[in-house]
């Protein structure tokens, strides 16, 4: 079927579904630029009060004003000159502009920023990439043989992720990350010979448009982002070609019937082919990538020695960072500024905190909103473990699930890759493997791994929604039948063999993680009214709990506040 899609309506639904939070700076009056972040700054902040500015409605945001837009600007007026932009005069006695790439210049897509205005471009160019992002997520997951429902979920997953909301402040890395899903496609597409132009098993379409789209992202300007995103899907190259059964297309069945050195050159013949692309990739994206190394590799960080292991594992998400994996506004957030007191009914502003100190906003945690941003919701966090434990069962029983039409080389991959990426975020000894990988050094901060932990869970919750449609309704579906009588020797109970007792509680998973979400939920709900109800009971416990927090007392006024902030958040 080529590139075509099972269906026109998910990808319609993936490219519109961002207008629900990007429709007013797509189509209305408003703008993502946070120009109020402006008046945190002189000479702006002495008119702050004159303009009636007050408090900037998202400080954390100021990149987009302070450097994202200022190199648009650049860029048009270079182009209205009909100048190369290859210096910058502005700051300092210059530097190297085009070659820092960070500005996306030279990215296809950046296109919308010459032709619209840049004040409502921001919100068109945000709009388009998460829609893309959803949509080669939805590409991936069908690909890999998960169906409609499951590639959909997918796809929402991953434009929707923490990861890729927070990152809006930063255009580029956005614009990069959307490209990893399409690129592994196209991988998938290369070992499979999905059949292209006339039906006929092919690998050269594929590699040329895996290619493309490699370039698409190196031109994106983020040289982290393309790090992570060759580092991923070389893995996932040695997995799928190395590790992963390798089909045979069709017509060529006799290769398999040759053994191991058939299944040899067919793996030889998919390396090549990903080789080609990857070097026809990196071709695309030279013009870009290879001046932006040199920058990087002269500039200050290039110049500054490396980080040691022990301050890297130092800058990993502490263990309480889990709790922001469920309630992602739990350790504040910066756009925040007010919050309802449930003992007033009262909207109060924070004005200063338990320490005496000026606050904004409440945040309490050693990591910003967007360092922070992990947040991937909570249904495709349990749609994962239900394919983790689908698999995991199939392993025992030693043989693929029938009602599973996912490949199990390919879950196995990404269930590695997610715990890596944990393991890697919350700076466990793991990381000492990362740390040893070469022209890292820049990009050392746990956190970045929250980029890769996102494609597998979302990867995992296509999979994790076709177990479910695959589970049977009842038990009466999966035991065997029979219409004889039995003897009474047969109806004495006897012990079941471990296989199926494994099959038992496969096909109990999905129940037993349903149960747990919605009575979890309910219990919750039922929890916090209760606490309401008898707070003056539990005050003083509250209290204590709010001063034995690390940082709880410098985001909030005093253990009321924190309680009924942390109120909503949990239900």
């Amino acid at each position: 079927r080529g590139l075509s899609f099972s269906g026109s309506l998910p990808v319609l639904l993936l490219m519109l579904l961002p207008l629900l939070l990007f429709a007013p700076v797509v189509f209305g009056p408003k703008t993502l630029i946070p120009a109020d972040a402006l008046f945190l700054f002189e000479p702006f902040r002495s008119a702050a009060a004159d303009l009636g500015v007050t408090v900037p409605q998202n400080p954390l945001l100021a990149d987009l004003i302070l450097e994202n837009y200022v190199w648009k600007r650049f860029l048009l007026q270079a182009l209205h000159q009909r100048e190369l932009p290859l210096w910058d005069p502005y700051i300092f006695a210059g530097h190297p502009f085009l070659a820092n790439g960070q500005h996306s210049g030279l990215y296809p897509l950046s296109l919308i920023f010459y032709i619209l205005p840049l004040w409502r471009a921001y919100g068109v160019f945000t709009w388009l990439q998460l829609g893309l992002a959803g949509v080669w997520m939805y590409l991936f997951a069908r690909t890999l043989g998960a169906g409609r429902l499951g590639s959909l979920v997918a796809g929402i997953t991953y434009q929707f992720s923490g990861f890729m909301v927070v990152s809006v402040v930063h255009p580029m890395i956005v614009a990069g990350a959307s490209w990893l899903p399409f690129i592994l496609a196209m991988v998938e597409r290369v070992v499979q010979q999905r059949p292209a132009l006339g039906g006929r098993p092919a690998r050269l379409p594929w590699a040329l448009l895996g290619a493309l789209g490699l370039g698409c992202q190196m031109l994106a300007g983020h040289a982290e982002n393309t790090y992570f995103v060759l580092l991923v899907t070389g893995a996932y190259i040695v997995w799928r070609v190395v590790v992963g059964s390798h089909p045979y297309p069709p017509g060529r069945e006799g290769e398999a019937a040759a053994g191991g050195r058939g299944r040899g050159k067919g793996r030889l013949r998919s390396l090549l082919w990903l080789a080609l692309m990857l070097g026809l990739g990196l071709a695309l994206g030279a013009v870009q990538f290879i001046p932006l190394y040199e920058v990087a590799s002269l500039g200050f960080r290039g110049a500054q020695a490396a980080p040691t292991l022990q301050q890297v594992l130092g800058w990993a998400y502490p263990p309480r960072r889990l709790i922001a994996f469920l309630i992602p506004n739990f350790f504040g957030n910066p756009a925040h500024h007010a919050y309802f007191d449930l003992f007033s009914g009262r909207t109060v502003p924070f004005t200063v905190n338990a320490e005496g100190q000026p606050i904004l906003s409440p945040d309490w945690d050693v990591k910003n909103y967007v360092e922070g941003g992990a947040y991937l919701g909570l249904l495709p966090l349990f749609l994962a473990a239900l394919a983790t434990l689908r698999f995991t069962f199939s392993v025992f029983r030693r043989r693929r699930p029938a009602s599973s039409p996912f490949p199990p080389a390919s879950c196995l991959f990404f269930i590695i890759l997610a715990l890596f990426s944990l393991a890697c975020i919350f700076g466990t000894p793991v990381y000492a493997l990362v740390y040893a990988l070469p022209y890292l050094h820049q990009s050392h901060s746990p956190f970045r791994w929250v980029f890769p932990l996102t494609l597998s869970v979302a990867v995992l919750a296509a999979f994790g929604t076709d177990v479910v449609r695959s589970e049977p309704r009842s038990k009466a579906e999966w035991r065997p039948v029979r219409s004889e009588p039995r003897s009474e020797a047969e109806w004495r109970p006897k012990p079941l063999p471990f296989r199926l007792l494994l099959l038992d509680a496969s096909l109990s998973a999905a129940t037993v993680l349903a149960a747990l979400a919605f009575w979890g939920g309910l219990l919750t709900l039922v929890g916090l009214t209760a606490s309401r109800v008898f707070f003056a009971r539990i005050e003083p416990l509250v209290e204590r709990a709010f001063w034995s927090l690390a940082l709880a007392p410098s985001g909030f006024p005093d253990h009321r506040a924190f309680y009924s902030y942390e109120f909503r958040w949990i239900a």
